[in-house]
């Protein structure tokens, strides 16, 4: 079929019907990268831009808009609002599966720190250290300790809950 078409790609009114159908896709391609600049990326100092080859084809560029500090501070500052959420939500979380997985978190916490945990963000660090262990070595016994209570904690939507 594709060589059949071939045969007629050619001409005026192929060549509008392929530009028309060109700039349609990249403007489609560019309102959803305004739509990641917007909600994701410019609060982080970066931007995807369009740039326009001299033959005609577009490109998307990465750019930052911020120093390099302070995206840096940005970052750091972000990871502390994440800590403390996650050390929030389980200090203040009363169900039985957050009771067992704030008492694993302050065990490995104790074992690896030798200090107790004594704020929220404590208690984020150690359950971002396990979640990254995930990931690093998934067949550690903390890891899938820390899956299984996790997963209980915050189960997996399903397709049918989302």
């Amino acid at each position: 079929m594709r060589n059949g078409l071939l045969l007629t790609a050619y001409g005026t009114a192929f060549n509008d019907a392929f530009e028309k159908v060109k700039a349609e896709s990249v403007a489609q391609a560019q309102a959803g990268m305004e739509i990641l600049n917007k909600d994701f990326l410019e609060e982080g100092g970066h931007r995807l831009e369009t740039v326009t080859q001299p033959d005609g084809k577009v490109d998307f560029v990465y750019k930052k808009l911020w120093s390099d500090e302070k995206i840096e501070e940005k970052e750091k500052g972000d990871n502390e609002v994440l800590l403390n959420t996650v050390g929030n939500n389980l200090l203040t979380d009363q169900s039985e599966e957050g009771k067992e997985l704030t008492e694993f978190l302050r065990m490995v916490y104790q074992q690896h720190m030798d200090k107790e945990i004594q704020t929220p963000r404590e208690l984020g660090k150690a359950w971002w250290a396990c979640f990254s262990l995930l990931t690093e070595e998934p067949e550690s016994e903390i890891a899938k300790t820390f899956k299984v209570l996790s997963d209980d904690w915050n189960p997996p939507k399903s397709n049918e809950q989302q």
